[in-house]
């Protein structure tokens, strides 16, 4: 019964054993057959031996075969062939390959690939083996051929952006020493406009832009920490706490309890609430103007401080794109004069007032430029339903910072603070004019999605090129805009 129950098969759940234990188990097991191997072939050699001898004589043998190895043995031949035959029965108890013939062999993957077939197997004809020869030298060749590209690739590229760099590096020292030191008598010349085009460098993209846009309403750092600092007095106190003319309680302050916001407390709470929710979806992507991040409460703060400033406005969504692209370029405090100074310009002025008679006005000098530009394009988007106010709305609100990425968004500002309202236009003229061949096979649907979601890969060069294509002056634009003006006026 005893023999019975040790002789039984031993019945383990998969499941129930991890794999670490398999590996185990299973290293033990190829080492007891390793042993009982080389125990059977010691006992082969010397009949004499018991089981235990050869145990401890196989234990020993590399040791003795490393002390002796020099000295010449009658079975010697003998010893080798059946080396040979433990090793590829260890080899194959360990699961690996015996080892290869020839040493050379072993360590070439040619060798490996022109290994003769096993004796078990036809051996290859000629034909074959030349067939297989040059397979081999051709994957080689392959393999060459293409590391010498990508080394080619990867030194074109670094010539380029050697390139590159010293061309920003050259724009920058122009921009640095010839023309911010020499304004008035620089930024209009012929280089400085050429320049202006193929983009701002960064690190003078703020002041570059303050300077373009100016400062008509002469708005001071002082009335920004006047305007912040009412903000934050409504904030605090509430819509309820305002007094009837509204006003804020007197605190102490008498620079600012006592200063009426011409603003009804409906529309303030409104104006509140939309940038404290506009500010959380303004360049999710970047992660700097939600709460938390470092450019939170500047972009707040001028964004309340510009509803103080301008009661009769307020708050209007796409005013925090606007306000965002300032802030990433300048301090908070030049950024709300900027801010302040482009919500003047006719087409911001128009949009953000909600003025119907001039935003028709706009829209309708568009449609005439489409005509022109691109008469194809303009006649499917008729055919299709599509008025300009189907995109327009989204692209002038935010000047295209919401509809482009980030960088191309930049280099439309920078031309279009140099250029003025004009530029727009011409804007959303150059981006239909790259997508005319994609716009001209979509249907209403579609073409609406597009106007929303612009390819996220657009080419800013490409862009500009495109841009440059459309054949719009300055003369022609404003005579187009004064026609529209003199039909609306005589429908009047």
């Amino acid at each position: 019964m005893e023999n019975d129950t040790l002789d039984a098969p031993l019945s383990v759940k998969p499941s129930s054993i991890g794999h670490a234990s398999l590996a185990s188990m299973a290293s033990s097991a190829s080492a007891a057959l390793e042993t009982d191997v080389v125990i059977s072939l010691r006992q082969e050699n010397d009949p004499m031996s018991d089981g235990d001898g050869g145990a401890a004589e196989a234990a020993e043998a590399p040791a003795d075969k490393s002390d002796h190895g020099s000295v010449s043995s009658p079975s010697a031949t003998a010893d080798s062939k059946k080396s040979a035959v433990l090793s590829g029965i260890l080899g194959r108890l360990r699961g690996t390959p015996a080892p290869v013939k020839s040493a050379a062999a072993a360590s070439s993957t040619t060798g490996l690939i022109f290994e003769n077939r096993p004796s078990n197997l036809p051996a290859k004809s000629a034909a074959e083996e030349k067939k297989h020869r040059k397979q081999y030298e051709a994957m080689l060749d392959a393999a060459e051929q293409k590391k010498k590209k990508e080394t080619s690739a990867q030194q074109r590229e670094a010539t380029d952006r050697l390139k590159r760099e010293e061309v920003e590096s050259s724009r920058l020292s122009f921009w640095l020493n010839e023309i911010l030191p020499h304004w008035e008598s620089m930024h209009t010349t012929r280089k400085a406009r050429d320049l202006w085009w193929s983009g701002l460098p960064p690190r003078v993209r703020g002041q570059v832009w303050k300077r373009a846009l100016g400062n008509d309403l002469q708005i001071t750092n002082d009335l920004f920490e006047i305007s912040k600092s009412r903000a934050t007095e409504m904030l605090k106190f509430g819509v309820k706490t305002l007094g009837e003319n509204g006003a804020v309680p007197d605190s102490g302050d008498s620079t600012t309890s006592s200063t009426p916001y011409l603003v009804s407390e409906k529309s303030r709470e409104s104006s509140v609430q939309l940038i404290h929710l506009d500010v959380r979806r303004t360049f999710p992507q970047l992660g700097i103007f939600q709460e938390g991040g470092p450019l939170h409460s500047d972009l707040h703060d001028v964004l309340c401080a510009y509803s103080c400033y301008r009661p009769d406005m307020g708050y209007v969504q796409g005013m925090s794109f606007l306000a965002a692209v300032f802030i990433l370029n300048m301090d908070p405090s030049d950024a709300f004069v900027c801010l302040a100074n482009l919500l003047c310009k006719p087409v911001h002025m128009a949009l953000f007032r909600m003025d119907a008679t001039q935003i028709s006005l706009y829209f309708n000098t568009f449609a005439v430029l489409l005509e022109e530009a691109l008469p194809k394009l303009g006649a499917h988007f008729k055919d299709q339903g599509i008025v300009p106010a189907t995109f327009l709305v989204d692209w002038f609100f935010t000047s295209f910072s919401k509809s482009l990425p980030l960088d191309a968004a930049s280099r439309i500002w920078d031309v279009y603070f140099r250029d003025g309202d004009e530029f727009l236009f011409r804007t959303g003229l150059g981006i239909l004019h790259l997508y005319q061949s994609r716009m001209l096979g979509m249907e209403f649907g579609d073409l609406a999605h597009f106007f929303t979601h612009l390819p996220e890969d657009l080419n800013v060069d490409e862009l500009f090129q495109s841009i440059a294509s459309i054949n719009i002056t300055t003369k022609r634009y404003q005579q187009v805009l004064t026609q529209q003006r003199d039909r609306a006026t005589a429908s009047c």
